[in-house]
C-alpha cells in the first residue's frame, strides 16, 4: 500500500505551510478567555439545574408525607431527574471548552502546535457533542410530531 505525500510550496513534509499573524493570535487569545467564561458559566448553569433538580426529588417526598397520594410525588420525582439529567448533559460541552480554552492560552504561551492540536481537539469535540445532541433532539422532536399527528388522525 503506498502512501500518498502531500507537500506544500517549498517546505518539508515535517513543517506545514500555515502561519499565524500577530492579528490571529490576538483573536486566538481573544477566543480562548471567551471560552473560559463561557465555560465556566456552563459549569454554573449545570450545578444550578442539578441542585435544582436534587431539591425536586427530595421534596417528593414532602409532598407524599402531606397529601398522602402517591400520584402527586411523581411530577415533582420527574422533573427533578430531568433536571440532573439535562445538568449532567451540560457538563460535558462545559468541560470542552474549558480544556479548550486552557490548551489554547497554553499553545499560545509556549508556542507549542501539540498544545494547539490538543486545544482544537477539544474544541472539535464541543462542535460534535452539540451536533450530536441537536440530532437526537430534532429527531425526538419528529418522532412526538408522528405520534402527535397519529393520536389526531385515531381520536
Amino acid at each position: 500500500m503506498e502512501e500518498e505525500q502531500v507537500q506544500t510550496t517549498g517546505q518539508s513534509n515535517n513543517e506545514s505551510g500555515l502561519r499565524l499573524t500577530n492579528l490571529a493570535i490576538s483573536y486566538l487569545r481573544e477566543i480562548g478567555k471567551w471560552a473560559k467564561f463561557l465555560s465556566i458559566i456552563g459549569f454554573i448553569g449545570a450545578g444550578v439545574m442539578m441542585v435544582i433538580g436534587l431539591f425536586a426529588i427530595s421534596e417528593m417526598q414532602a409532598v407524599l408525607d402531606l397529601y398522602r397520594d402517591a400520584s402527586v410525588g411523581v411530577i415533582p420525582s420527574v422533573s427533578g431527574v430531568m433536571y440532573v439529567l439535562i445538568g449532567v448533559i451540560f457538563l460535558t460541552p462545559s468541560w470542552y471548552m474549558f480544556k479548550f480554552s486552557q490548551k489554547l492560552k497554553t499553545s499560545l504561551r509556549t508556542e507549542d502546535s501539540n498544545e494547539l492540536e490538543i486545544a482544537l481537539l477539544n474544541q472539535k469535540s464541543f462542535f460534535k457533542f452539540w451536533g450530536i445532541l441537536m440530532i437526537v433532539v430534532l429527531g425526538f422532536y419528529l418522532l412526538l410530531a408522528v405520534f402527535g399527528l397519529l393520536a389526531y388522525i385515531v381520536i
